[in-house]
């Protein structure tokens, strides 16, 4: 299996402030929209190069997610497909 290393920087997120709870019913959605709306709802930094992240991911919650699940989901499912996330505070 090959896999590819496109470094993708969390920009900090207090996580004692992340109470929201979410559904969310994603089937095959590009990656970077899930970023983009992940980054959104819980008002959180991403920094990427779209061009390098091109794969879809599934993402169905059976369950309410807070932020903090939402994304330690997709921080999974990036590290899944290959993506180095790194978290930079300030």
């Amino acid at each position: 299996m090959l896999k590819y290393f496109f470094p993708i920087f969390l920009l900090s997120f207090p996580l004692s402030s992340l109470s929201d709870q979410h559904f969310v019913n994603f089937s095959q959605v590009k990656i970077s929209e899930l970023i983009r709306y992940v980054s959104k709802i819980a008002k959180v930094n991403f920094i990427f190069d779209e061009k390098k992240i091109n794969f879809e991911v599934d993402l169905i919650s059976g369950k309410s997610l807070s932020d903090e699940e939402l994304i330690e989901s997709l921080l999974f499912l990036l590290k899944q497909n290959g993506c180095q996330v790194q978290e930079k505070n300030g």
